[in-house]
């Protein structure tokens, strides 16, 4: 999922800039980070070797200069993003901005009004679809997980209770998460035990939340089939919900035995569908 465009100058100016989520990163300090990595890379054209990405913690950040090299345009996404996605989505908002401002003199960019219009460009192109598979074998547990993910939707301030939000028997839920207007999540309510069965169902799917109790009799069953679903599913985020109630099994033994991130969650807490919702949040961000 993309989070934030920019466009800069060859000067280092900052002439087009849209945060996609509530990142906040202030335009000119990225504008200039970009710039002096722009510039240490052309002490590699010698070796011929360029910067075009630079791999961080969370996010990826994608360079690519157009415009006879007068621009850079500046891509910050999701560290799990199919990079080719990412390309396309970039060759084609580069294409448009050319044929809409390709004839400007780029001196009178400080004008940044003029480039307004290209937000209905940019909106609709880096608009994104995830689908979010909730896996567990079938218990209690999950039924719970489930129930606090609708309930969250049904609390959402100036969100009325939609029964068309859920579909297919309850099967999906069509998520809505403020900080993220232009992302559609759709969250699927999936059983472990049909994983290896049905493959068709997860396909395309972006990311994974593993239901875990903390006992090894679960534990078991978990190993196999998320080998499975890893090897089938190698560009998907896959994490783990582990459920703080009960369990023999620690978190960082968990960690180790699936070999996922996991996060904790009690869910007869008052604070339950807050801190599920961040989960969800920080999961969709890449974190």
């Amino acid at each position: 999922m993309i989070h934030e465009l920019m466009i800069v100058s060859q000067g280092g100016l900052c002439i087009y800039s849209y945060e996609f989520t509530e990142m906040q990163v202030n335009p000119q300090l990225v504008a200039g980070f970009t710039t002096a990595i722009d510039t240490f890379s052309e002490s590699l054209l010698e070796r011929k070797q360029n910067i075009d990405s630079l791999q961080m913690t969370s996010l990826n950040l994608k360079i690519s200069r157009f415009l006879h090299d007068a621009l850079s345009m500046i891509i910050f996404f999701n560290k799990y993003d199919n990079i080719d996605v990412i390309n396309s989505i970039m060759i084609d908002l580069q294409t448009q901005f050319i044929e809409s401002f390709g004839n400007y003199d780029l001196e009178d960019f400080f004008q940044t009004s003029i480039l307004k219009p290209f937000d209905n460009v940019a909106i609709p192109l880096c608009n994104m679809h995830v689908d979010i598979g909730m896996l567990s074998v079938q218990s209690t547990y999950k039924s719970k997980l489930w129930e606090l993910i609708v309930n969250i939707n049904n609390s959402r301030p100036n969100e009325s209770s939609n029964p068309e939000q859920i579909k297919k028997e309850s099967n999906t839920i069509d998520y809505i998460c403020p900080n993220l207007p232009n992302c559609d999540i759709l969250i699927w309510n999936l059983d472990l035990e049909a994983a290896e069965m049905n493959q068709s169902i997860f396909h395309n799917k972006q990311i994974f939340i593993i239901v875990i109790e903390p006992d090894f009799d679960f534990i078991q069953k978990y190993i196999p089939i998320i080998e499975i679903l890893k090897k089938n599913h190698n560009e998907s985020l896959m994490i783990g919900v582990m459920m703080t109630e009960s369990g023999t099994i620690t978190k960082n033994n968990i960690e180790k035995l699936l070999q996922i991130n996991i996060f904790e969650l009690s869910i007869n807490e008052p604070s339950a569908k807050e801190n599920l919702a961040d989960i969800i949040y920080n999961c969709v961000l890449g974190i």
